[in-house]
């Protein structure tokens, strides 16, 4: 059972902190190289949100883990002390907690999160949610070319129980930014939510080791 792991984290905004993270940052993250169980990491930043543009001065973080499943999470999390000596050294350059958000893979997110433009899309689960994902893969397929995009989905798991997941990985960000166009894809965007709030985030990632 794959497990897809979103955090965001919050950085400090200032450019000092952001220039001494981006120092320590080798360090900080080589605690997650060897963790049993954890398959890709991907790390990075909010560049739109609900189709705005975000500062890149924000601090808005965003990472992206896929584990083999739960258990191998929780001998990491939160109490191991790879994760303690992580957090000893990350703490320092943000603003405040953040708490993971878990998510049973149907389709891997690793694929959606090395095409470097990642939308991420997380709704309250329905009857007719799964209907309109596939109506709008079909949308954006027939659009931009079934080959050119890439996607994924899962349903919440633990603290998230209920709640679906959907990312599509954008082959340019012009290709994204055109999307905000299309009525069709707009259209079953807020379908997809059903009348509710849509967490729609762009997020810009890189690999790291594992």
């Amino acid at each position: 059972m794959t497990i897809t792991e979103l955090l965001w984290p919050p950085f400090k905004p200032d450019t000092q902190s952001q220039a001494e993270f981006a120092a320590k940052s080798p360090e900080i993250f080589s605690h997650f190289v060897g963790i049993p169980g954890l398959k890709d990491f991907f790390c990075g930043r909010v560049i739109y949100d609900n189709g705005e543009p975000v500062d890149e001065r924000s601090g808005r973080g965003a990472l992206i883990l896929e584990w083999d499943g739960l258990p191998s999470i929780h001998a990491f999390y939160p109490h191991s002390e790879t994760f303690r000596s992580f957090i000893s050294l990350v703490k320092p350059y943000l603003t405040g907690p953040d708490t993971p958000q878990f998510f049973e893979a149907v389709v891997s997110a690793a694929g959606c999160a090395e095409t470097g433009v990642t939308q991420v899309l997380k709704v309250a689960k329905g009857e007719e949610t799964e209907a309109v994902w596939r109506r709008l893969q079909e949308a954006i397929g027939g659009s931009y070319g079934p080959a050119k995009t890439v996607f994924s989905y899962a349903n919440g798991v633990e603290k998230e129980e209920g709640v679906f997941l959907g990312i599509v990985g954008w082959p340019t960000l012009e290709d994204y930014q055109r999307s905000r166009m299309d009525k069709e894809v707009v259209g079953l965007i807020r379908e997809l939510g059903a009348g509710e709030d849509v967490f729609d985030v762009v997020v810009q990632l890189e690999r790291m080791a594992v």
